[in-house]
């Protein structure tokens, strides 16, 4: 391992981290009805064609 990251920087990285992580936990709700919708679909079509 290389030096330490210095405090400053692990700091902005943590905080950055929790942004992402707020952020994916408001617009993961909605990209699971997205993939449920579009999974539900696509199955429903494969069902057709067979």
């Amino acid at each position: 391992m290389g030096k330490k990251m210095p405090v400053r920087e692990r700091l902005s990285l943590i905080s950055k981290y929790n942004g992402i992580e707020k952020q994916a936990r408001k617009e993961l709700p909605q990209l699971f009805k997205v993939a449920t919708k579009v999974a539900t679909k696509g199955l429903g079509g494969i069902e057709k064609m067979l």
